[in-house]
């Protein structure tokens, strides 16, 4: 498996590859998704999003694949990252995770649903749009874990 990891701004695109350095083991893109999404097979996207764009089932709570038929430069499936908890004022309820685990965890249980849908991930190359996946928050932290998941495969 193989990830490319794009950052829509510029100056945040500037500011994380100089910080992880040229030995990063991933590529990293910079633009909207149109000028991200060539070569890749899968692009995680975050819940709401998916929802909104590509039909995910709002009603299921769960990671999901979906195929992407807008012709909008993103990858042919779409994997909809699993909504957290929300709590009565709906903000999110990570129970007990800080944002790391969270990333491990939407991350693992996103790529997990999609070897399901279509088996081996082994030749597979994902996208993961910070912004499209509602992960731009701490992009090097980010990084890291996807580092880390890949070392796995």
């Amino acid at each position: 498996m193989n990830f490319v990891v794009a950052i829509g701004a510029a100056d945040l695109f500037e500011e994380v590859r100089a910080s992880v350095g040229p030995e990063y083991p991933y590529e990293i893109r910079t633009g909207g998704i149109t000028a991200v999404g060539s070569g890749c097979d899968a692009e995680l996207v975050n819940f709401p999003l998916a929802c909104e764009r590509y039909g995910a089932d709002r009603t299921r709570h769960v990671a999901q694949v979906l195929s992407n038929d807008r012709s909008d430069g993103a990858p042919e499936l779409i994997v909809v990252i699993p909504p957290l908890e929300v709590d009565k004022r709906g903000a999110p309820v990570t129970q007990g995770m800080d944002y790391r685990q969270w990333v491990a965890w939407a991350l693992g249980s996103s790529l997990d649903a999609l070897a399901v849908a279509i088996g081996s991930l082994k030749d597979v190359t994902v996208l993961i749009h910070l912004e499209s996946a509602g992960m731009d928050a701490r992009p090097l932290e980010v990084l890291e874990v996807v580092s880390e998941l890949g070392a796995r495969t």
